[in-house]
């Protein structure tokens, strides 16, 4: 199986919902709201906001099998944005397929086509699997991830 990676459309949100979900719960133990989704998801439809979403699609069961979304991101000291691909996730029963690298190569691609090269994103640092594909797509930067601590939310 080879899936074929296109850009969402509004008749996507269920597929694109099912998996945000489950990108969600399994990685950050996040649940994503109904609602939540739906306003992300028309976000992503809208042509004035620069965030997009990709579907990776079995080709032989025409099923959504992985996800990603990414966005623009205007850089302060370079006028050049940088794209950050923000969720990156293939079903486990299709994963080490290709897929995931597909998504990826989708986003290059994409950020190219926007002439916006500059291509950054973060993965848990014991998701190993995925940096095994990281590392053959992308280069370490060297970079930690911290974030603000808010109490009680």
């Amino acid at each position: 199986m080879s899936a074929t990676v296109r850009s969402v459309n509004d008749s996507d949100f269920d597929e694109w919902y099912r998996l945000s979900k489950t990108f969600l719960k399994t990685n950050h133990n996040i649940d994503l709201s109904k609602e939540d989704a739906k306003e992300t998801f028309d976000r992503i439809l809208d042509p004035k906001v620069k965030i997009w979403a990709l579907l990776a699609i079995n080709p032989e069961t025409n099923q959504s099998i992985g996800f990603t979304n990414y966005l623009s991101l205007q850089q302060p000291y370079n006028p050049q944005e940088r794209i950050l691909p923000n969720g990156i996730y293939v079903d486990p029963d299709a994963r080490l397929k290709g897929t995931g690298r597909r998504l990826i190569e989708a986003v290059y691609k994409a950020a190219d086509e926007l002439g916006t090269p500059d291509v950054h994103w973060n993965t848990d640092i014991n998701n190993h699997t995925a940096q095994l594909l990281y590392c053959k797509v992308g280069v370490k930067t060297g970079q930690l991830s911290y974030k603000r601590v808010l109490d009680g939310l």
